[in-house]
């Protein structure tokens, strides 16, 4: 072992209630994390090579979503999804470049969706929805302000994908397709309860709560299974893995690994 922290105890943070799922942010040999529930610090920063901190950002509210980047402005800047609200971070300074509230009071899981423009997708579950946003600024002077806000689409673990102008996702566990300029729905059909879904070129693969994963064409018009098998036994909330041909899926039971090449 190189180096370890616990992030935890150096910060007076506490593990919340459903665990520790963030993961790191790996960046210009820097380590980022979320210092944890109730923490000191929002994010704090570690050098990947010596483990030493090197600073920490501003206190927010904790959640289950992972800080990420945005190559908005002259440099990137970090995005956290936190509860509460989300908010930019200066990859130099310890500071905040924008935060936009967010009426969610449950903790926030979906990593938002960066798109280009300067806008963000963020979306939360538990009846709460999404809401589009536009970054403006340079340097240390930002501000977001609200395109739309609509609960036609509600992700509450799972991630949301965005081809052609319509983002997929799953609606508090149904899958919905939406329109990205307005947040009108396309269409809402299949209950694949709290899962998860890659976007694979012109396809999506769901892993459903229930363990079933199911392989459909994205399309704005309507759905097409293309196919769905039983891969695991159990509740799976689990983010799948894909190295092709191999499909590598999980929960607190088992692993799997799929040849996808003699399902598909």
């Amino acid at each position: 072992m190189r180096w370890s922290h616990d992030v935890l105890v150096e910060q007076g943070g506490k593990t919340p209630e459903w665990g520790f799922s963030p993961s790191p942010l790996v960046m210009d040999q820097k380590v980022i994390v979320p210092a944890g529930e109730g923490a000191r610090a929002g994010l704090v920063v570690y050098d990947l090579e010596t483990g030493a901190l090197l600073q920490s950002y501003p206190a927010v509210k904790s959640s289950y979503s992972s800080p990420m980047t945005a190559p908005w402005g002259d440099d990137l800047q970090i995005i956290y999804f936190y509860e509460g609200g989300v908010a930019g971070f200066d990859v130099k300074e310890p500071d905040h470049l924008w935060d936009m509230p967010w009426g969610s009071v449950y903790p926030d899981v979906a990593v938002p969706l960066i798109l280009p423009g300067q806008r963000l997708l963020i979306s939360s579950g538990y009846g709460v929805g999404s809401a589009l946003l536009q970054l403006e600024g340079e340097g240390a002077d930002w501000s977001a302000s609200l395109i739309w806000k609509g609960r036609s689409l509600k992700a509450k673990f799972s991630n949301v994908a965005e081809r052609d102008g319509f983002v997929y996702g799953l609606d508090d566990g149904i899958m919905v397709c939406i329109d990205l300029e307005t947040g009108k729905r396309q269409w809402k059909e299949g209950r694949y309860g709290h899962g998860q879904l890659l976007m694979l070129e012109d396809v999506l693969l769901v892993t459903c709560e229930d363990g079933r994963v199911i392989w459909m064409t994205i399309d704005p018009v309507k759905p097409n299974i293309l196919a769905e098998w039983q891969a695991l036994d159990g509740k799976c909330w689990n983010p799948p893995c894909l190295a092709w041909p191999f499909l590598i899926l999980r929960n607190d039971r088992e692993a799997v690994c799929y040849a996808l090449e003699e399902l598909l």
